[in-house]
């Protein structure tokens, strides 16, 4: 699949004694709008270079395990027009960095001049394998989904991140509005009467207006 280089702005800082390591992208994502609807119901919706990029990111933070990866939505938010609910910030990261939710908007707070750099990783490939998730305790790579400060937390381990960026990477290859994966079968509490489930759904350009306006934002 080869590589790609990412080129982002890398931030540390620390709160409480324990030190953090945050990288984003040195360009804001545009049209990607992640959303909690509640009840276990989470939505990512995205274009093709949307969905690219965040194919990317997620398999930068599979291969950094011990990196934040923090997606901040765009000034000039876009929003899928047949969604109302609000626009969120995206985290990913690892189980390993014990990532507390509560604890995020103090730690973005506390990011202050950042270094650019240039990451190199491999190519997310759609093909990629679904890790299996054990149910029970514990549970092997799922996938736990967090609510906090107006932002959705993506937190598992190398594996399931991978296949993630995979299939990020698959969605961003749809053309007709509405084509869209699940991830329920890779979530700790997917399946059973109390299931939940993150769906990736791809939006067409005529399908997304800007926040500030109700027209349609231009494909060229």
């Amino acid at each position: 699949m080869g590589f790609v280089d990412i080129k982002v702005r890398e931030f540390r800082t620390e709160l409480g004694g324990k030190p953090y390591h945050v990288v984003s992208p040195r360009l804001v994502v545009g049209r990607l709008f992640t959303t909690a609807l509640g009840h276990g119901d989470w939505y990512i919706w995205g274009d093709e270079t949307g969905f690219e990029q965040l194919a990317e990111l997620a398999m930068l933070a599979a291969v950094s395990p011990n990196t934040i990866v923090y997606v901040p939505k765009s000034d000039d938010t876009v929003r899928f027009r047949h969604d109302q609910s609000l626009p969120h910030d995206l985290v990913f990261a690892n189980h390993q960095i014990q990532l507390l939710p509560s604890k995020w908007k103090e730690i973005r707070g506390r990011l202050g001049k950042s270094r650019l750099s240039t990451k190199s990783i491999l190519r997310p490939d759609p093909d990629t394998e679904s890790p299996i998730v054990y149910k029970g305790q514990p549970a092997s790579d799922p996938v736990d989904l967090f609510q906090h400060s107006g932002t959705v937390f993506i937190v598992s381990s190398k594996p399931t991140l991978t296949f993630l960026a995979g299939e990020f990477q698959s969605v961003s290859t749809c053309e007709s509005t509405g084509d869209h994966s699940h991830l329920f079968n890779l979530m700790r509490r997917g399946g059973g009467s109390e299931s939940e489930d993150l769906t990736m759904v791809f939006a067409a350009p005529e399908d997304w207006q800007s926040a500030k306006g109700n027209s349609a934002i231009p494909t060229s």
